[in-house]
Formats: C-alpha cells, sequence, structure tokens
C-alpha cells in the first residue's frame, strides 16, 4: 500500500514535471518563434538597410562624380577667370596708356590753341598794319600824282622857260653883233645897245 502510494506520488511528480517541461517546451518553442521572426525581421531590415546601403552608395558616387565634374568646371573657370583677369589687366594697361596719350594730345591741342590764338593776333596786328600800310600807300599814290602832275607842269614851265631863254640869248647874240658892228660909228649907237644888253638881262633874271 505504501509501495503503491510512493508509485503514485512517482507518477504525480513526473506528471508535474512533464507538465513543466512541456510548459517550458511551449515557452520555448514560443520564444524561437518569436526569435525566427525577430530574426526574419532582422534579415529584411538588414536587406533594407544592405539596399538603402547601396542606394547611398550609388548616390555618393553620382555625388563624388558631380564633385569631380565641379571641381572640374571650378578649374576650368579659375582658368578663364584668370584669363579674364590677365585680359583686363591687359585693357587696364592699354587704357591707362591711351589716358597718357590722350593727356599728351590734349597738351598738345592746348599749345596749338595757344599758338593759333598768338598767330590770330599777329593775324590782327598784321591786318590792321596791313591796312595802315593801304591806306599810307593810296596816300603815298595820290601824293606821287599830286608830286607827278606838279612835275608835269614844272617840266612844261622849265621847256617854256627854256625857249624863252634859247630866244633871249639868240636875240643877245644878234643884239651883240649888232652892237659889235655899229659900236665904232656913233656913241649914241653905242648907248642904245647898252640899254638893249640891260633890258636883256633884267628880263632873264625876271625870269
Amino acid at each position: 500500500m505504501c509501495h503503491e502510494r510512493l508509485s503514485a506520488l512517482a507518477v504525480l511528480k513526473i506528471e508535474n514535471t512533464v507538465d513543466i517541461d512541456f510548459t517550458k517546451a511551449q515557452a520555448k518553442e514560443i520564444l524561437v518563434t518569436q526569435l525566427q521572426d525577430h530574426l526574419t525581421s532582422a534579415v529584411k531590415e538588414v536587406e533594407l538597410k544592405d539596399t538603402a546601403l547601396s542606394n547611398l552608395e550609388k548616390k555618393l558616387d553620382l555625388s563624388r562624380n558631380e564633385c569631380v565634374s565641379l571641381k572640374q568646371q571650378i578649374s576650368d573657370l579659375n582658368l578663364e577667370i584668370q584669363g579674364v583677369l590677365k585680359d583686363l589687366e591687359d585693357m587696364q594697361m592699354m587704357n591707362d596708356n591711351l589716358c597718357l596719350k590722350i593727356d599728351a594730345k590734349e597738351e598738345k591741342i592746348q599749345e596749338i590753341l595757344t599758338e593759333q590764338k598768338v598767330l590770330q593776333e599777329q593775324k590782327r596786328a598784321l591786318l590792321t598794319r596791313l591796312d595802315a600800310q593801304e591806306d599810307e600807300l593810296e596816300n603815298t599814290k595820290k601824293e606821287l600824282e599830286t608830286v607827278r602832275n606838279k612835275a608835269e607842269s614844272c617840266s612844261l614851265q622849265v621847256e617854256q622857260q627854256s625857249q624863252i631863254i634859247r630866244n633871249l640869248q639868240e636875240a643877245l647874240v644878234q643884239s651883240k653883233r649888232a652892237f659889235d658892228a655899229v659900236h665904232q660909228k656913233t656913241p649914241l649907237l653905242h648907248a642904245i645897245s647898252n640899254e638893249s644888253k640891260n633890258s636883256s638881262r633884267s628880263s632873264v633874271m625876271d625870269i
């Protein structure tokens, strides 16, 4: 009887142990299932992360390529900017040279204007002198014409006086000859001859 009780207790204990083990097995099975689900979820998450990482790597490669392209463009732009700056520097030098040339031209123009002003003043002075000389020349021409007329008149008078003198000289010669011819004849004729001679001389002196 006692042996049966012990056997019953042992069976009960074994049953309890089996129940406990079964419960533990179920719990472990549930845990395994949960772990498998979690693992599956983790694998999917890893796959998604791998896909995202691959996409990121592709984007990174694209970004790198874009960076390389941008660097090349920046390098090209820097070269172009350097060329533009060089051209700008050359243009600035040309502008400076042009400014210097313009300043020189302006100084030359100012000198020319000053010389032109002096020449214009000299021209006005020369024109004034020319007008005065023209007036003087006109007056001189008038005086010359007057003198010429007077000279012609004097020449005519001299010619007339010369003719008178020649006539008187001829008359005097004739009178002297007549006087010489009758000088020896009478004192009266001598007196007449002297009187005629004196009269001729007086006429010559009057002329």
